[in-house]
């Protein structure tokens, strides 16, 4: 029989990226409603902002150990297309919808299929999650046969292109979130062995102490790390650079470092965080639930917004603001009507994965992989 503190341990990777698509959803409702980045709701939101994002990749990675063991067939066959797929589907399906409501509201052409592919091959979309998750399961692949110091130090090759991020967003994603996913492949056990000495806080032992300690000092250098990035002298940034892509990196390329160093420090209290809030149950259960169906609420709840906030605030014309007047000039009415919309959107996406002949577009039918599966090779537990 399972243990309690056994089922707790396993609940926490899924509250995690419960926690993560949930600020997802809170932060793109606050930049859709006017003046919805003034609300509480929001201010809490950009608040956990450096750990939410890095929480998704780093158990992401977690989950993507298989990759370490399985052939380029299998790669594609087993992970790359279920992702692909609902990407290309449902990316097709935020851009065009996205572009009904420009072409609307302010004239903009509507863009053709060939465009928005264009604009999914870069992952400059709502969908860069998926974007980025196929090419860091790639990468991950690309380093299996590689000592784990080796590949670690690999992930942060996409620092040689910052000059690049400017044009290409793919690539300050990776320089946040990219070596944070691999570690959170190669680096399993110890983050498991971490996230049990959390857990067992009720019979602290000296891992409890050393866990809370990394947590809690991580989380104050982070903090510092911010503090000392807001209150530097208010000059333009223009160093010089030489890898390809520019001459120089300017404020942008320097944020995206800083960004980085912030949530690579942060993040051992965001697993904390996950962990402790996996032991309470009326908090657990929600956001369980949340993190095993995170896929549909994440295309579905850009697409919903649209719909449902996007073309229906445009023929309103309501003019809302702060403390507009109630309830549809009032940015906190129409804040928690779109979270409903959200909601409303990742249900219904995943109502359509249930469907026969549309499920393939969340749910691809399997395919089988060319060759047969290597036998696995043991996963490297020394850096």
């Amino acid at each position: 029989m399972t243990s309690p503190m056994a089922g707790v341990r396993l609940a926490w990777p899924d509250v995690a990226r419960g926690i993560s698509i949930m600020g997802v959803v809170v932060l793109h409702v606050s930049l859709a409603v006017p003046e919805g980045q003034l609300t509480w709701l929001a201010q809490l939101n950009s608040f956990i902002h450096p750990l939410r994002l890095p929480l998704f990749f780093v158990v992401s990675g977690y989950f993507s150990t298989k990759v370490l063991s399985m052939t380029f067939s299998q790669l594609f066959t087993r992970r790359l297309w279920f992702l692909l797929v609902p990407y290309l589907v449902w990316g097709l399906v935020e851009l065009h919808t996205n572009s009904l409501l420009y072409h609307v509201a302010f004239g903009d052409p509507v863009r053709g299929v060939g465009e928005n592919l264009g604009i999914l091959a870069l992952g400059h979309s709502m969908g860069w999650f998926l974007h980025s998750l196929i090419l860091y399961n790639c990468f991950l692949w690309l380093v299996r046969n590689r000592p784990v110091w080796q590949a670690l130090v690999a992930s942060f090759f996409p620092l040689l292109l910052l000059g690049f991020a400017g044009d290409l967003y793919a690539i300050g994603k990776a320089v946040m979130f990219l070596p944070v996913f691999v570690a959170g492949a190669l680096l399993r056990e110890y983050i498991r062995e971490f996230a049990n000495a959390i857990e067992s806080c009720a019979r602290p032992t000296w891992k409890t102490f050393a866990a809370y300690t990394v947590a809690i000092g991580g989380y104050v250098a982070g903090l510092a790390v911010r503090d000392g990035w807001d209150h530097r002298p208010n000059a333009v940034l223009d160093l010089p650079w030489i890898t390809p892509g520019a001459a120089t990196v300017g404020t942008p390329e320097i944020y995206l470092l800083l960004r980085a160093t912030e949530q690579a420090l942060e993040l051992p209290m965001a697993i904390a965080a996950a962990v402790l809030i996996a032991r309470i149950p009326t908090l657990c259960a929600p956001l369980r639930f949340v993190g095993r169906h995170t896929l549909a609420l994440y295309l579905g709840h850009p697409i919903a917004l649209t719909l449902g906030f996007g073309f229906l605030h445009h023929y309103l014309g309501a003019d809302i603001f702060l403390g507009g007047p109630f309830p549809l000039g009032s940015t906190r009415v129409w804040v928690v009507i779109c979270l409903g919309i959200c909601a409303a959107g990742g249900l219904a996406l995943w109502a359509v994965g249930k469907i026969p002949y549309l499920s393939w577009s969340l749910r691809p039918p399997a395919i089988e992989p060319c060759t047969a599966a290597p036998k696995a090779r043991a996963t490297q537990t020394q850096a």
